[in-house]
């Protein structure tokens, strides 16, 4: 449970609730011991915090129900690692609009003491079914895609759900590539936006978002939960960023979304060793190093190889490069060690080279470690990655800078990639590698490669590739 979010987008916890077995821990960054004798909300909030560890906050949560609801949702909701049944409609139902029928309505009359009943792709048709069982006043209208989707407030539903988790900088950023991805059809502006329909209702409908991508109304002795978010298009080229949104907000709903979860996917290392064309460090004048810029290399990744204090500037013992896998950005990377590989630890591709991987076999996406040799434009198209399948096709999904990567010379401000890790060369204490996942657009189908090729203005740099099963 996230108790306070901060950030300007809230984008950032400082005091959470997380539950293991029959018990909790809070978690919480606030300097609590060292402003307790100086401000007087430091021991306030410390002993209310004692205060709730002593009282029974165990959680409750059910199997969600999915009796009404498509094969695409449940499928979806499957690829999220939620378990659901069928069986009947329970305390946590899901119910997609265009399955709302009379044995639906009829269900939904007999909601009871703290049932929850969410309507996915709500439309102008069943807001007016919705209205009416209800006695409310809801209608949705088309929501302009140039619109920021962002939190209305704090609402305990939305908690751990930042406004960049809404996709709400649009202005700035066009978030979604999925017309040319996933549909095969020209980009259009109706894809910039997680609505594009929202729902607008009376004083006792409650709306969290602006606009309104989510609704709760009071209802017999529990809640309707309504959602126009477009989560099942966004969650194929976002999959991480969407699939914390809809977890959180399943979460917060009293779903199950954590103990029956695969919490550990099945990762397979993709063999990059005979790719590697450049060394970390630039050990003496002939060895070629990262990007070639001498002192601006990653001599002290993963470790410090050189034995040199990168701050003091002391000798100190190296360090063997690591054989085991390393995790970076939370995702496990199978790294190369240059002393074992003629040198070779890293693969830097120039502007306009390609390489294939031998990536063979089905799986939902590659994730990536690297940078670029610079920091790129917003949403810039740095390169691409085709994904080769085994009966003749293909599919390209783009490498956009500041949403998958970025240079290595320190983290923009408006970046959504994933730092993965952050280290000293010799001039600067604040090199950075990124991670990032390529999803597949077809994981039902088997890769025979994949192929990234690189752009015309930017060089990259790959250390390692992983496939996410």
């Amino acid at each position: 449970d996230i108790l306070a979010d901060a950030g300007t987008g809230l984008e950032y916890t400082v005091l959470s609730r997380v539950y293991d077995g029959q018990g909790q821990y809070l978690l919480c960054s606030l300097p609590l011991v060292s402003a307790f004798g100086k401000e007087p909300a430091a021991a306030w909030l410390t002993s209310t915090l004692i205060r709730s560890l002593e009282s029974n906050n165990t959680r409750q949560t059910q199997k969600i129900s999915v009796l009404y609801a498509s094969d695409a949702t449940t499928t979806a909701l499957g690829n999220l690692g939620i378990t659901y049944t069928r069986d009947n409609f329970g305390k946590v139902s899901w119910i997609d609009a265009e399955k709302l029928a009379s044995s639906a309505i009829e269900k939904l009359k007999k909601l009871g003491s703290g049932d929850v009943a969410i309507i996915a792709g709500v439309d102008e048709k069943s807001a007016a079914v919705i209205a009416k069982l209800c006695g409310k006043k809801i209608r949705v209208a088309p929501q302009f895609a140039t619109g920021l989707l962002k939190k209305n407030n704090n609402d305990p539903l939305l908690a751990g759900i930042s406004n960049d988790d809404l996709f709400w900088r649009q202005k700035e950023d066009f978030f979604l590539e999925a017309a040319s991805i996933v549909q095969n059809r020209p980009y259009s502006s109706k894809d910039q936006s997680m609505i594009d329909t929202a729902i607008i209702g009376g004083d006792d409908v409650h709306i969290p978002t602006i606009p309104g991508g989510i609704a709760i109304i009071p209802f017999r002795q529990g809640h309707i939960v309504l959602l126009t978010l477009k989560w099942r298009e966004f969650i194929k080229i976002h999959p991480a960023r969407v699939s914390r949104l809809m977890l959180t907000l399943l979460h917060n709903l009293g779903a199950d979304t954590a103990s029956t979860r695969k919490i550990n996917r099945e990762y397979c290392f993709i063999n990059m060793k005979p790719l590697m064309n450049r060394e970390f460090w630039q050990k003496n004048e002939k060895t070629p190093a990262w990007f070639g810029v001498k002192d601006e290399d990653f001599r002290y990744f993963p470790v410090n190889r050189p034995g040199i204090d990168p701050v003091l500037k002391l000798p100190q013992p190296p360090e063997a490069f690591p054989s085991a896998p390393l995790n970076l950005g939370g995702i496990d990377f199978q790294l190369v060690d240059p002393d074992r590989n003629q040198g070779y630890g890293c693969l830097i591709l120039k502007p306009g080279e390609k390489i294939e991987l031998s990536a063979a076999g089905k799986y939902n996406g590659l994730w990536l470690l690297g940078a670029l040799e610079r920091h790129a434009g917003n949403r810039e198209p740095v390169a691409e990655l085709i994904y080769n399948y085994s009966d003749g096709s293909s599919a390209v999904v783009p490498i956009l800078s500041k949403i998958h990567v970025n240079g290595y010379q320190y983290i923009p401000d408006s970046s959504s990639a994933v730092c993965a890790w952050m280290g000293y060369s010799s001039q600067r204490a604040d090199n950075v590698l990124w991670c990032w996942l390529m999803a597949n657009p077809h994981p039902e189908k088997a890769v025979g490669s994949a192929t990234i090729k690189v752009g015309k203005t930017c060089a990259l740099a790959l250390i390692a590739a992983t496939a996410e099963k």
